[in-house]
């Protein structure tokens, strides 16, 4: 799965949901959905997680659930988690 890059244009998108769709990586892109509260990527195929989600700073709640190839979230160190 690909994202279309339309979806990082959505700048005032506050939650958004990608579930069991395959998704290998998430672009760095991502980063411009800067008013993202909510992500939830339950049961992808994510290896990484990249370190420009950070930059998310209104982010509260990331979902990294069935993401059996996620053995990692180094790239986020720095960051709070609950």
């Amino acid at each position: 799965l690909t994202l279309p890059s339309e979806l990082f244009n959505l700048t005032n998108l506050v939650s958004l949901s990608i579930i069991s769709c395959g998704l290998e990586t998430l672009p760095d892109a991502t980063s411009q959905l800067s008013a993202l509260s909510e992500l939830d990527l339950t049961g992808n195929r994510l290896t990484s997680i990249p370190v420009t989600l950070a930059q998310i700073f209104l982010l509260r709640t990331l979902v990294l659930n069935a993401n059996p190839g996620l053995l990692s979230l180094d790239n986020l160190q720095g960051t709070q988690f609950c």
